[in-house]
């Protein structure tokens, strides 16, 4: 699933915009599920420009470019850590 929007200005944080355009994700307060992994951590992985990070609340909806994610087949190119699922952010840079 991909999301790709020029302005995600009607966003206060990102955590809004992920609980607002990804069905299947379960957002409370700076905590995300992607529901269908069962399993231990059920945190998923979060790649931004490339890099892995463990906190993305520092980023500013204005500043997003696109967010995609990924869960079950397509993400196993992360191995275990991409289990619970992968979302991979995009800034404007």
């Amino acid at each position: 699933m991909n999301i790709d929007r020029k302005n995600y200005a009607d966003y206060t944080d990102i955590y809004q915009v992920i609980k607002q355009e990804f069905t299947g994700v379960i957002v409370n307060g700076n905590t995300i599920i992607v529901r269908g992994y069962i399993g231990g951590d059920q945190t998923p992985l979060f790649v931004v420009d490339g890099n892995y990070v463990s906190n993305i609340g520092n980023i500013n909806p204005v500043e997003l470019k696109s967010i995609k994610l990924l869960k079950g087949s397509d993400a196993t190119l992360y191995g275990a850590r991409g289990a619970p699922g992968v979302f991979i952010i995009t800034t404007k840079k």
